[in-house]
């Protein structure tokens, strides 16, 4: 201890003043990461590789796909395409079908937005409930599974 001028004492402590200096506790907590981060590291990075795909997956294919769907008479497509119209015909869009997949693309992501603004709530309980680990497991395998279902279809193996 050091007595200053104006009557305070103050405590001088090497380990963590000087440069270079440090006890063995901060050397160790320094040096070492902690055994589990790689993992959690490595499980979030693959949850949230695995939700972009999902997201972002139809974007090349959208043309092809709106194609498809406008020649089965499929009624959600048609639905969802006399909102995209109407859409167009109110913002002043020309009646020219190559703007028809950026608008029906705005409309799916302003749509997946939508749902996961809704259900984000519900996660969240759901994780306060049973647990954020089984939770986020969870709607992981479940995204996989649905990723991996809509590719065996578009290449016609179910």
């Amino acid at each position: 201890m050091e007595d200053m001028s104006d009557g305070h004492t103050w405590c001088r402590c090497l380990s963590s003043t000087q440069p270079g200096m440090m006890n063995e506790r901060t050397a160790k907590t320094q040096q070492e990461p902690k055994e589990g981060s790689h993992r959690v590291i490595t499980v979030v990075f693959l949850a949230l590789l695995i939700d972009l795909l999902g997201f972002t997956l139809i974007l090349p294919l959208l043309p092809s796909i709106l194609d498809h769907y406008s020649k089965s008479n499929d009624g959600l497509y048609q639905t969802l395409q006399h909102t995209v119209d109407w859409f167009a015909g109110a913002v002043g869009v020309p009646q020219e079908r190559r703007y028809n997949s950026v608008l029906f693309g705005g409309l799916i992501g302003s749509l997946f937005s939508l749902l996961q603004f809704i259900c984000s709530p519900l996660n969240g309980a759901a994780s306060d409930y049973a647990g954020r680990r089984r939770v986020l497991m969870i709607n992981t395998v479940c995204t996989s599974l649905s990723l991996w279902y809509s590719i065996v279809c578009s290449i016609n193996l179910l």
